[in-house]
């Protein structure tokens, strides 16, 4: 007898697109009231879905917010320090790069205001975050080596 080799594939599928509703429902979650205010119960409510459906596919707060996070830099990538890296002129070199926070706030204020809003009382949340403040401070130490001590003090 021929056995068949049992493949999830249609189940996989299944469990995909519910992630994705429950990611999306968070993501609009928190666009709207913000992370603290978010419950496990809107979330399972806004994505059709049962609060234990929820619970299984997210451990913990922080796999949400990782998701969450990973959602929104999909939709709005943080500004890339590549970007104006091979501008030499440092003043040219500040623009392009406030030009390019300014522009990644803009899209992303709705989300970003709540989000850091929430931060101090979500640990995990602030966890998720920190890599981005990494990234502005690294941006911020470079484009700061670029000035001569007084320039641009006129």
């Amino acid at each position: 007898m021929k056995t068949r080799k049992y493949t999830k594939r249609r189940r996989a599928e299944q469990e995909s697109e519910t992630r994705r509703r429950i990611v999306e429902a968070v993501y609009a979650l928190h666009a709207e009231i913000g992370p603290a205010r978010t419950t496990i119960k809107a979330i399972a409510e806004r994505a059709g879905v049962e609060r234990l459906t929820v619970y299984r596919h997210f451990a913990d707060e922080g796999e949400i917010f990782a998701a969450c996070g990973a959602h929104f830099q999909a939709e709005i990538p943080p500004p890339d320090p590549g970007a104006w890296g091979a501008i030499q002129d440092p003043a040219e070199r500040l623009r392009a790069a406030l030009l390019a926070f300014y522009g990644y706030y803009r899209r992303g204020e709705k989300m970003l205001a709540k989000v850091n809003r929430d931060a101090a009382e979500l640990p995990a949340l602030a966890a998720e975050l920190a890599p981005f403040g990494r990234l502005v401070d690294a941006v911020r130490e470079d484009l700061q080596a670029r000035w001569e001590p007084g320039e641009g003090a006129g």
